[in-house]
């Protein structure tokens, strides 16, 4: 019930209570395709997260290609130095905006992802990709041509290491006489990085 507040004789102010409702979502997915078999993950995202309009996400996703060899020279076996990972992919990601920032028509975010790609009977590439980066976020609004204009900017930078127990893989995607091959306890792997 909004309570009724004379200013004047001419005004008065309605005053409403207002309570906010919680909100959130929640995923969950699950399919099947030709390089990673089944697959399957789920996801939070909380749209008004702690009440001032910011949204955290965060997802996982797997996929376990029924058709692998675990044993085949994968570095993801559960046998070896690397993740301990059966499967044949499997992604992470988290991110955070805050659409405000210090009571500025500033908008910043920022995000984090990891990736690890297997390799199987049904993936392409003989040797294993492990992928990490993030992302930074920066928008505004403006008051011309009209107050619902927005502008925004993003710098995402990312790793990729490939991974293979036999450096002669690394030639079906790569010149070998191009990249600095390491070897480590029997598995061969090598990076690059860009924004």
């Amino acid at each position: 019930v909004p309570d009724v507040i004379p200013v004047s004789d001419s005004e008065i102010d309605i005053q409403l209570e207002v309570y906010e409702k919680s909100t959130g979502q929640a995923n969950f997915t699950m399919g099947y395709n030709g390089a990673y078999g089944f697959t399957g993950g789920g996801g939070f995202e909380f749209p008004n997260f702690r009440g001032r309009g910011q949204t955290l996400s965060i997802n996982y996703q797997r996929g376990l290609n029924a058709g692998s060899n675990p044993t085949s020279g994968t570095y993801f076996t559960p046998n070896n130095y690397g993740s301990q990972n059966t499967a044949a992919y499997q992604s992470f990601s988290i991110s955070f905006t805050e659409p405000w920032l210090f009571d500025t028509p500033n908008l910043v975010g920022g995000s984090y992802f990891y990736t690890e790609r297997g390799q199987g009977q049904g993936n392409y590439l003989p040797f294993d990709i492990q992928q990490h980066g993030g992302s930074l976020r920066w928008g505004r609004r403006f008051k011309w041509p009209d107050y619902f204009f927005r502008g925004s900017w993003m710098i995402r930078g990312s790793t990729n290491k490939y991974i293979a127990d036999d450096p002669a893989k690394f030639s079906s995607g790569f010149n070998l006489n191009d990249i600095n091959v390491i070897e480590k306890d029997g598995y061969y792997s090598f990076s690059s990085s860009g924004l």
